[in-house]
């Protein structure tokens, strides 16, 4: 099974630019360089920060960009986003809860998207209700679980990453204990 990630890709308005360099422009060259060198890739997970400052424009754009990618595409939500112009795009992504979260199947397993997305913060966050929903995921998974989130749900050791890493994180870890067994790796932006 080969997976693709691509993370924090910030697209902006046209021209606008980023110390210097151009987000737009990036994620183009990535996202051709993804998909010339990987064609069997089985999927692509975006892992969050989407958008620079969750502007709908971003996402109208990203939408044209992706539709025609041959192979599925999977969006996280990170701290940069803005959930209700990201779901005015993608309403597919929405859980019963309005969260960007759901389980995709894989050829060794499911894929599973968390949202960790917090209202007015750029640390993650992760409330009881999408604990539920993922321990609900994890239970109902047959095989192997590959986790995809934009915060990092442990201390990496980089003080300005860590200051926004998961707040929640002794709820998500409470969360993954009882079905550590299923779950073969993590993957999460910044």
């Amino acid at each position: 099974m080969k997976l693709l990630q691509l993370t924090d890709i910030h697209l902006s308005a046209p021209g606008q630019t980023i110390a210097g360099r151009d987000p737009n422009a990036n994620f183009d060259k990535a996202l051709t360089h993804a998909l010339t060198h990987h064609p069997d890739a089985e999927a692509l997970f975006i892992t969050g920060d989407l958008s620079d400052w969750g502007d709908r424009d971003d996402y109208l754009r990203l939408k044209r960009r992706l539709q025609d990618v041959a192979m599925p595409v999977h969006l996280c939500i990170g701290n940069h986003d803005d959930r209700d112009a990201m779901l005015s795009v993608f309403p597919e992504l929405a859980d019963a809860d309005g969260h960007v979260q759901r389980v995709v199947p894989l050829s060794r397993g499911q894929g599973i998207v968390i949202d960790t997305w917090g209202q007015g913060t750029h640390a993650g966050h992760f409330c009881e209700r999408r604990a539920a929903w993922l321990s609900d995921a994890l239970a109902a998974a047959p095989g192997p679980a590959w986790l995809f989130m934009h915060h990092n749900p442990a201390p990496l050791g980089i003080a300005p990453m860590d200051k926004i890493m998961q707040l929640d994180a002794d709820l998500l870890a409470r969360t993954l204990r009882p079905h550590r067994a299923k779950i073969a790796h993590i993957f999460h932006g910044h």
